[in-house]
This record gives C-alpha cells, sequence and structure tokens, in this order.
C-alpha cells in the first residue's frame, strides 16, 4: 500500500479549514482548499489529493452531492466533516462511499487517523476491486 501523501481540505468556514490546515500541514502536502462542492469536484480532478476531507453542508452544491461526483473518479478517498449529529447523515454519507466521518467540533488528534484509516480503506477497495 502506498502512503498517504497529498491532502485536500473543503469547508464554507475559513475558520475550520485553516484548524484542519494546522493540523495536517507537517504530515501531509495540502495540495488544495475549497469552500463549496463545485470547487471541490474541480479540486480533486485538477489534484488527485489521495484524501479529502470535506464539510457536508455547503453552498452551491452539498458534500453528499458533491461525493457521488468524486466517488466515481475512483482517484481519492473523501472522509466527510460535519456538525450534523443525525446518525443518518452518517450511514448516507458511507452508502455513498464515504471512507470516514467526523462530526464537528473535533479534536485535532481525530483528523490524521481517519485520513489514514480513508486512504487504507480506498487502496483496498480498488485492488479487491481489480
Amino acid at each position: 500500500m502506498e502512503p498517504l501523501k497529498t491532502i485536500a481540505l473543503v469547508d464554507d468556514e475559513a475558520a475550520i479549514v485553516q484548524v484542519l490546515q494546522f493540523a495536517c500541514q507537517s504530515s501531509y502536502t495540502i495540495v488544495g482548499t475549497a469552500r463549496n462542492g463545485v470547487e471541490a469536484v474541480e479540486l480533486v480532478k485538477r489534484t488527485k489529493p489521495n484524501v479529502l476531507v470535506m464539510d457536508i453542508h455547503m453552498p452551491v452544491l452539498d458534500g453528499l452531492d458533491a461525493l457521488k461526483q468524486i466517488v466515481a473518479l475512483r482517484t481519492t478517498a473523501v472522509v466527510m466533516l460535519t456538525a450534523d449529529q443525525n446518525p443518518e447523515v452518517a450511514r448516507q454519507a458511507m452508502d455513498l462511499g464515504a471512507c470516514g466521518y467526523i462530526t464537528k467540533p473535533f479534536d485535532c488528534s481525530q483528523i490524521v487517523p481517519a485520513m489514514e484509516s480513508a486512504w487504507h480503506r480506498l487502496q483496498t477497495v480498488n485492488a479487491l476491486e481489480e
């Protein structure tokens, strides 16, 4: 399995993106950030990060609709991030192909393990499908 090297971050709240950048910058190369689902899909198509951490509730195109498009590319593991405490939202995200799920507020120590697990899961699924 390849090690996790590149990540991208998507949230409509700039402060959340800054916290995520702080939590990840020493471990990974951050290839980009975005503020909505449309920008997230374009970012993934352009940079193909190993892992994308993306909020669910965003303007223009929400995270779940963006997730459908990103999963179809088969290049990037997606960890969903949300303040929504409804477990059904988590199930829906995982059913759509998310490789991980974190609720806000989160502890920065949760981010790296969630991304590592998501990257491993994507590689495993891709290997099984081959």
